[in-house]
């Protein structure tokens, strides 16, 4: 039927193009008058002269009357069945069969619909109105003016369904001529591609709409997609007030994919609200379903389920099985992308690497960046690679949608503060989780509260919410805390590992050292892998410095400040040092090291060699820990088992996160935030350094400041906080004297 249909399309537009009737009907292989008949039928459509019947339709079909009232009568009563529709036609003089009721139905979306997609209102398009939607496809470049749009619209507005193959149609056409039902299709094709919000608010309007126009059927499958919006901006209450509406719009209407895709999103709404009974009580009603269609739709929706559930080695079973059968370029990235979750879930983490090297690549610019980044930061804290880690999640928050903001922020802190927690800086991570308990209880983020009250407060989760894997395992490491015994630990290590719940046990227990403790002393750590036991906070004899820049250098060695004096040189050193090869393993070449700090010196080698005994001597750096050494034909100088952590990368770090709130309209978060990383800033940075690097990190830290203050001081301005903006604009004068930015900003507050 596609070879007719391309046929019919192509002999048209080689007629139109000028050529003779015949000579193009012998090219096709068909009968003059054939092509003359489509010529004549395509004109009456580019006319609007089409009589409401868009396609020559087979002898045998209804009028278009009776098939608008086969139609109603199943959207008035969504759990209509044939018998019963036929008694209601037959009453009403109109005689048709149950086959042909069925086909009228199948034809515009009401029955039988895909199963590809669960939240699709797209009908399957038949020959005929793949005809329509081909004209229209090749007349769009001549849709020039009002009247082209209006006649385009009464054209697509009367098909049957429109088909996801043709979108470009719809979005063509402005909403004000198209029907509801064409606006609910094309409002579908622009899911995830503007904020979550602004869809939300329409979708919500064409269900009420359709409603209205008692149109309840296609009002379901619109509510449907409000579900699906609901979920992604992580408002469950909400979203089980609606699912409970369509289920009683539904009635008894027998449609198990319908169903389904309630029914996984109530359970994983319950699951957020930790009404963990009822969301194992969804599950198993879903779970009748994948025995009856194990389509890759329905087993990436039960596998979502599982993954709300914590079930993660389930949840990764069904996605890998979904990506079996699934064959879109875009379905396939999706789920990818839960699949690398799963794995850094279960604590797989090369299988999780393998497949962002090999398999999986995400651009800035597209869609799941943010999430993609995220799992990267969780991939690489597995992995062992802290400062990788928090570039990733650093990068995730900045990059993080707003209509699920909230979730990315939970997400990348926890990472975030249990690299803190890794670099024995406890305190720290924990106060990190704590100052975003408002925010998380503002927005009854319940599950992410009780993670932060028995990470920060150790409280214990309540027996009704263990059942949850998760929860469950907090119980178990509580017990392990409490008793300090190795078969404690090691009954939450294999819980862990049985669950798929390796990678955040591994997050987790860098907040307990002490457990790990006793562990050392029963050789017991075989329950870690080397990478987590290798953190500072187990690995006692890696090193850990805090070097404050910004300002007077402050240096502190395994929290203990160090009363050193460096000379500039040793400070830029330093500095170098700690941007290039911050964590073990790290590298930096030497020839770049000779061309910042001695590009015309004729003996740079002897220069850095001295530099670095005076600056391990006065850091009390061993040796074997950081040196020069030569791989692969390259001289190189080696970091082999230090932490190095500077202000510089925990401003970074706060301006990230104050954005990210100040951007979802968090602004009195966002405050806070921007206030502790200003107050990082003591001075200058590199004051009296003069060498390349130097020079060149002090212009790019001092225009970083400049900036983020000013425009920090801008929006303090916008609220009406004058106070802030004074204070903020003083310290930018006192440190940069000669920023005229802030210099004229200052001066109209004054005045």
């Amino acid at each position: 039927m596609n070879r007719i249909l391309m046929t019919r399309v192509e002999a048209i537009k080689s007629y139109w193009a000028g050529r003779p009737l015949k000579e193009v009907a012998a090219e096709f292989n068909i009968h003059p008058v054939t092509l003359r008949r489509w010529a004549r039928w395509y004109e009456k459509i580019a006319k609007g002269n089409y009589n409401n019947e868009l396609f020559l339709k087979p002898w045998n079909r209804p009028s278009r009357v009776v098939e608008q009232k086969v139609v109603s009568i199943k959207e008035n009563n969504p759990a209509l069945t044939l018998e019963k529709a036929r008694q209601i036609l037959e009453k009403e003089g109109i005689v048709i069969s149950l086959k042909g009721i069925s086909y009228i139905w199948q034809r515009y979306n009401l029955v039988k619909r895909k199963i590809n997609d669960l939240f699709s209102p797209f009908g399957v398009a038949t020959a005929e109105t793949k005809w329509v939607l081909e004209y229209l496809r090749n007349s769009i470049h001549r849709w020039d003016d009002k009247n082209s749009l209006k006649m385009a619209a009464r054209i697509i507005n009367n098909l049957p369904s429109c088909s996801a193959d043709y979108e470009e149609i719809l979005q063509a056409i402005p909403d004000r001529f198209l029907s509801t039902k064409r606006r609910l299709e094309k409002l579908y094709t622009y899911f995830l591609k503007i904020p979550m919000p602004k869809f939300y608010k329409q979708i919500k309007k064409i269900r009420e709409e359709l409603e209205k126009k008692n149109l309840y059927y296609s009002s379901i499958i619109a509510g449907l997609i409000e579900v699906l919006a609901l979920h992604y901006m992580r408002t469950p209450a909400q979203e089980i007030e609606l699912i409970s509406v369509l289920k009683k719009r539904k009635g008894k209407l027998y449609d198990p994919l319908l169903e389904f895709a309630l029914t996984v999103h109530q359970g994983m709404a319950h699951a957020q609200l930790l009404q963990v009974e009822e969301a194992y009580r969804c599950a198993q009603q879903c779970r009748r379903v994948l025995r009856l269609y194990p389509t890759s739709s329905v087993l990436e929706s039960f596998g979502n389920l599982m993954t709300f559930l914590t079930e993660y080695k389930k949840a990764l079973s069904f996605h890998q099985l979904a990506l079996e059968k699934e064959l879109t370029e875009e379905a396939r990235k999706r789920l990818l992308i839960k699949i690398a979750l799963g794995f850094v879930s279960t604590g797989e983490y090369r299988k999780a690497h393998k497949i962002f090297t090999s398999a999986l690549k995400i651009k800035e610019q597209e869609k799941y960046f943010d999430i993609y980044s995220i799992i990267q930061g969780q991939l690489f804290f597995g992995l062992g690679n802290l400062e990788k880690a928090k570039y990733f999640l650093i990068q995730g928050l900045e990059k993080s949608q707003k209509e699920h903001y909230r979730n990315s922020l939970f997400a990348a802190t926890l990472c975030l503060a249990s690299s803190m927690a890794a670099l024995g800086k406890i305190h720290e991570a924990k106060g990190l989780l704590k100052k975003y308990l408002p925010l998380f209880q503002k927005y009854h983020m319940n599950w992410e509260i009780k993670i932060i009250d028995f990470i920060a407060h150790q409280t214990p989760p309540e027996k009704k919410i263990r059942k949850l894997p998760q929860f469950y395992l907090f119980y178990l490491l509580g017990r392990a805390r409490r008793k300090r015994k190795a078969q404690d630990l090691k009954c939450a290590f294999l819980f862990a590992k049985k669950k798929g719940l390796l990678g955040f046990f591994h997050r987790c227990i860098v907040f307990f050292p002490e457990i790990i403790a006793t562990l050392f002393e029963k050789n017991m750590v075989k329950y870690l892998p080397r990478t987590i036991i290798n953190f500072p906070i187990f690995n006692k004899e890696l090193l850990t410095y805090s070097i404050n820049f910004l300002g007077k250098p402050i240096i502190i060695r395994k929290n203990k400040c160090l009363n050193v004096i460096l000379s500039p040189k040793e400070l830029g050193l330093l500095g170098f040092i700690c941007e290039k090869c911050c964590s073990p393993g790290a590298f930096s070449l030497v020839e770049e090291i000779y061309a910042n700090f001695w590009p015309r010196s004729s003996k740079p080698a002897e220069r850095l060699t001295h530099l670095l005994v005076q600056l391990r001597h006065k850091l009390k750096i061993p040796s074997h820990l950081l040196f020069i050494t030569w791989a692969y034909g390259e001289k190189r100088i080696v970091n082999r088992g230090i932490y190095f952590i500077t202000d510089y990368q925990d401003f970074r770090s706060l301006i990230v996160q104050a954005k990210v709130l100040q951007r979802a309209g968090e602004w009195g978060f966002a405050r806070k935030e921007y206030l502790r990383a200003f107050k990082l800033f003591r001075g200058e940075p590199f004051k009296k350094n003069f060498d390349n690097w130097s020079v060149d990190m002090r212009f790019k830290i001092l225009s970083q400041f400049e900036t983020e203050a000013i425009n920090f001081a801008k929006s303090c301005l916008e609220h009406g906080n004058k106070n802030d903006a004074r204070k903020i604009l003083q310290k930018v004068l006192k440190i940069i004297p000669d920023s005229e930015e802030a210099k004229s900003l200052s001066d109209s507050l004054i005045v």
